[in-house]
This record gives C-alpha cells, sequence and structure tokens, in this order.
C-alpha cells in the first residue's frame, strides 16, 4: 500500500467543497460510525479508513475530479463506487466481498460499504421499503 498522507480533517473539509448538504450528513454518520470502532484497525490504516469513510460517495455523487489522490485511495474509491449500472447490485456487492478476501485496501472497502448501507438502513425517516429491500438483500452478499 503506498503511503497515504492525509488526516480526517483535512478529508471532512475537502469533502464539504463537493457533498450536498444532504450528501454530507450521510458521510458525516458513516465517518462517525467508522470512529466508533477504528480502534480495530491497526494504527497505519486509521486515516486511510477515516478518510474513505468521509469520501465513498465522492465519485457517485459529486463532480469530484478523479486521480487527484494517491494510488490506493484512488483505487479504494472507484471500488466502493458502483459505477456500471449495467452490473446488478448485488454483483458489485458480490465483488466488494471478493475484494475484501484479496487485498487490503479491499478489505477497508469492504468495511466502509458495510457502515455506508448501516447509515442508509437506519435513516427510517427517507427509509422507503424499496431502498429497505435493496440494502437488506445486498447484506447477503457482504456478509
Amino acid at each position: 500500500m503506498d503511503t497515504f498522507k492525509c488526516d480526517e480533517k483535512t478529508m471532512q473539509l475537502f469533502c464539504k467543497q463537493f457533498y450536498t448538504d444532504k450528501g454530507y450528513a450521510h458521510a458525516e454518520r458513516v465517518a462517525s460510525f467508522a470512529r466508533e470502532d477504528i480502534r480495530y484497525w491497526q494504527e497505519k490504516d486509521r486515516d486511510f479508513v477515516m478518510c474513505l469513510a468521509w469520501a465513498h460517495d465522492l465519485y457517485e455523487d459529486t463532480n469530484c475530479p478523479h486521480e487527484i489522490f494517491t494510488p490506493d485511495f484512488d483505487k479504494a474509491l472507484h471500488f466502493i463506487t458502483w459505477y456500471n449500472k449495467e452490473t446488478t447490485y448485488d454483483r458489485y456487492l458480490e465483488l466488494i466481498k471478493k475484494g475484501r478476501d484479496t487485498s487490503h485496501v479491499g478489505h477497508m472497502v469492504w468495511w466502509v460499504k458495510l457502515l455506508d448501507m448501516k447509515d442508509h438502513l437506519t435513516q427510517t425517516d427517507t427509509l422507503t421499503d424499496k431502498l429497505k429491500e435493496k440494502y437488506l438483500s445486498g447484506l447477503r452478499y457482504l456478509l
């Protein structure tokens, strides 16, 4: 893994430039979940994980330029982003789980994706039946 030189506060401020208020609030909740369990990650991975929690939707939901981060972080952002809508959501999640088992960066992506889904499922005021089914169904591919 390349040397990652960013901290949570810097990434938080960077993301604020790109996310909508709703997107920023979502990223803030995902980062909060990550912070609760950060002790399970090695010290050298903590900044990467926290920054990924903040940035996980940057490529999918904003006009943030690509390839401005370190190669491993950029790879993680591409990996966590569901670009190819011809690939089913379930298949996308299968690939994330496979990545968990094949690379260190993939393991971090998998964990942040679980936190992302946790946040979506806990937002009961905006959780439609369709979204609830999507995320609950998707968990079987990640767990």
